[in-house]
């Protein structure tokens, strides 16, 4: 299905021609592939906050440059960026200014289930975006025609699956990264590292990302474990946030990540 068909003549010619001018040959799923096998790659987020932890750095236009320079810096193979301003403290305007500092592929991350959101997501520079099959499951959409409309936008959909179920229902859409969260946020946002194993069974041209509760190597060395060595990524954000030397913490984890794979 087009743009046009999704969106209207209007709004299709519109979006058309914001594609033809942010048109993107990164792609997230290429920055994280066969990490399992090459080295874990690290996903850093740009987080301001959370619901378990409060606020963790302040991020504002000023500062934002620099933060992105050190993720860069410290061997960061993609960027999350909160876009959900609700307990989180993300927004539209710092995916805008990431996408102005940096070329590795961009993930828009908030609770994103509508054909508006998405297209707000492209115009402000994501390469990727957040699909939360319980919130998609939930709001009633139909997350097919959400993944289509992102590869009309030009996007990769990033799919968060917590569950056997909801790995299924992913997997039936066509997913190609997966991401299992290590907290459960749908709860007490209790962590447990050993959610990486609902991964284990995966097919290995999905991209398999852990996100969440990840801080060290040890950390990784978990999650990597648990998933029989399946992980292909972590996604990592208060830790980086709160850390004196962000760009010594990414490295960190990078050489972790590589150093797990045997």
């Amino acid at each position: 299905m087009s743009t046009h068909e999704l969106l209207g003549t209007v709004v299709g010619d519109i979006v058309d021609d914001i594609l033809l001018e942010n048109q993107s040959t990164r792609s997230m799923y290429d920055a994280l592939r066969d990490g399992h096998r090459k080295g874990v790659r690290v996903i850093a987020e740009l987080k301001p906050s959370s619901p378990s932890k409060g606020e963790l750095r302040s991020i504002n236009a000023r500062d934002l440059p620099s933060i992105v320079e050190e993720l860069e810096s410290g061997g960061a193979h993609a960027i999350s960026v909160l876009v959900e301003p609700r307990r989180f403290g993300g927004c539209l305007e710092n995916l805008k200014i990431a996408r102005e500092c940096t070329d590795l592929p961009l993930l828009a991350k908030g609770f994103l289930f509508s054909p508006r959101q998405l297209a707000e997501c492209m115009t402000a520079g994501a390469d990727a975006y957040l699909l939360m099959v319980r919130v998609v499951d939930a709001v009633q959409q139909d997350a097919g025609r959400l993944i289509e409309l992102g590869e009309g936008l030009g996007m990769e959909a990033f799919i968060e699956a917590n569950t056997p179920d909801e790995i299924i229902k992913a997997q039936a859409v066509g997913a190609t990264i997966l991401e299992v969260n290590n907290r459960d946020i749908y709860a007490d946002l209790s962590l447990d590292l050993d959610n990486a194993a609902l991964g284990k069974d995966l097919p290995t041209d999905i991209a398999f990302v852990s996100a969440s509760g990840i801080a060290a190597a040890a950390d990784v060395e978990r999650v990597y474990t648990a998933s029989n060595g399946r992980v292909d990524a972590i996604l990592v954000g208060s830790s980086l946030m709160t850390n004196s030397s962000i760009s010594r913490k990414v490295a960190e984890l990078v050489a972790s990540g590589e150093g797990v794979v045997r």
